[in-house]
């Protein structure tokens, strides 16, 4: 009977611990998850962009980055300071004419409107692709140096999926870093879960 017990409480005692061990691999899971969305955003609002040495080398890189703070705008939640931060970071990659045509106030109040209807809508910005270096267009424009490139945006809403093309046009400042002058909407096309076309529904 003594053993029977001894079993019986060294069996509750197993069952407690693979318990507590769930939830202790849970929480951390769940830590190291908040973890990396706080480093995104720590990462993003505290980028030093004025340094030379942190500022992007090269068109794709300064697009690159500013895809990374679309993707952590729409995905993730931050607080009203990260965010007017994360927008104070994203001027510093555009061009003096751009900000010209986009005042502070009114660019914030657009990209929040942006934030909030991805939100609303449960979509999600899944992924983006740069094209490759060879695809990048080199031209001078008014004896200014530009770039252009086009970018794809995977998004997902709710089991729907599409890809939306944007081209970007990039110039040279006089401290010779790419800022982007202007950005455009080129296509929005209906794909599967793989990124693929679905046949007669593109734009």
């Amino acid at each position: 009977m003594g053993k029977k017990i001894g079993l019986g409480l060294a069996a509750v005692l197993i069952v407690a611990v693979v318990v507590g061990a769930f939830f202790v691999i849970k929480n951390k899971s769940n830590d190291a998850e908040s973890s990396t969305q706080i480093t995104e955003i720590g990462d993003l609002t505290s980028m030093d962009l004025e340094s030379e040495e942190n500022y992007p080398a090269s068109p794709r890189a300064v697009v690159n980055l500013y895809s990374r703070f679309l993707t952590a705008m729409y995905n993730e939640d931050y607080t009203d300071e990260q965010f007017d931060d994360l927008i104070m970071n994203m001027r510093k990659l555009m061009d003096d004419e751009l900000l010209a045509n986009n005042p502070e106030d009114q660019y914030r109040q657009s990209m929040k409107a942006d934030a909030q209807k991805y939100k609303e809508n449960k979509w999600t910005l899944v992924n983006y692709t740069m094209p490759d270096s060879d695809e990048v267009i080199y031209k001078e424009v008014q004896e200014k140096e530009c770039a252009i490139l086009t970018a794809s945006y995977f998004i997902k809403q709710n089991t729907a999926y599409a890809k939306t093309f944007q081209n970007y046009m990039l110039r040279k400042d006089d401290e010779g870093k790419w800022k982007i002058l202007s950005y455009a909407l080129k296509s929005t096309e209906e794909v599967d879960a793989n990124g693929e076309e679905i046949e007669g529904d593109g734009q």
